[in-house]
């Protein structure tokens, strides 16, 4: 279980990584358009905090 943990963990870090080059057009973030580029999506973000410390705790 530990390893599919970490492996969540790796994903999704990767993936709000990725977020950061793309423009936010919907919901609240859509507000900001080109002004997000450079800043993960949060809830991406809070993915990969919530999947590396999962990961962390297993032994």
């Amino acid at each position: 279980m530990k390893t599919a943990f970490e492996k969540g963990a790796e994903v999704a870090v990767k993936g709000a990584e990725y977020t950061k080059e793309i423009v936010a057009r919907m919901d609240r973030a859509g507000t900001v358009g080109e002004r997000s580029l450079g800043y993960p999506d949060a809830g991406a973000h809070a993915l990969g905090v919530i999947f590396t410390e999962i990961a962390g705790s297993l032994r």
